[in-house]
């Protein structure tokens, strides 16, 4: 068997980042959605991480952070495999949510 990465067609949608339901300002774990290329990593920047921090990606397919985003703004930034990048700031989340990036790769 063999297999390649192909990027996905474009659907005209922005990429999404959905908060797990058990996400807080001390532990945060979040999925990138609607991407279409596969991500090298998820990185977040905010009162906790002064410096580009990479998330712990999970089985599941979540991006973690043990620290968690606090409750002040905070900024996400995500690489695909091919190198584009998308970066993202917010003021806040709720666990659960989905909110909407600026963009999608092209």
């Amino acid at each position: 068997m063999s297999w390649y990465v192909t990027k996905c067609p474009p659907n005209g949608e922005n990429i999404y980042y959905q908060f797990k339901k058990d996400s807080n300002p001390w532990w945060v774990a979040l999925w990138v959605r609607n991407i279409s290329l596969p991500l090298a990593f998820v990185e977040v920047k905010n009162k906790n991480h002064s410096e580009w921090y990479k998330l712990r990606r999970e089985r599941d397919g979540s991006y973690v952070d043990d620290k968690g985003f606090g409750t002040d703004a905070f900024s996400i930034r995500i690489t695909a495999i091919d190198g584009q990048v998308i970066e993202d700031t917010y003021q806040s989340y709720n666990a659960g949510e989905l909110l909407k990036s600026s963009g999608q790769f092209e």
